[in-house]
């Protein structure tokens, strides 16, 4: 009697086995871009905390104004997390994203309706 296995039984393993890398690894590459999206979407809400924490330390209560991420404020939390360029512009109140990129995605909106778009951002909004 020999012992191992035939071709056909080999064959059928590997097949089994492709099958179900084929199914699993587009599921896992989806939520993985997924999470990529959370998390840059929880980074801006820590940029627009931070506005506000640097508005209250420095007493500011001017309500049409825009915060460059580069120039403006220190967001230590932007540099750790890669957000290149962007805008926090507060209007009545209510804090906006304006084109807040890391690269990978863009975000615009406000917290409550953030729209967040694969790539750079490439409008140029003026102020």
């Amino acid at each position: 009697m020999k012992k191992g296995f035939t071709l056909v039984e080999t064959l059928a393993v590997v097949t089994v086995i492709v099958l179900i890398g084929l199914i699993t690894v587009p599921a896992i590459s989806k939520s993985l871009e997924s999470n990529r999206k959370k998390l840059f979407a929880e980074t801006i809400e820590q940029i627009v905390e931070s506005v506000k924490i640097y508005r209250a330390e420095n007493g500011i209560t001017e309500q049409n104004i825009v915060y460059d991420i580069k120039n403006d404020v220190n967001i230590e939390y932007s540099k750790k997390n890669k957000i290149k360029s962007g805008r926090v512009r507060i209007v009545n109140s209510t804090y906006q994203i304006v084109n807040i990129s890391n690269d990978e995605y863009c975000a615009n909106g406000t917290l409550d309706n953030l729209v967040i778009k694969d790539g750079e951002c490439r409008s140029t909004e003026s102020e």
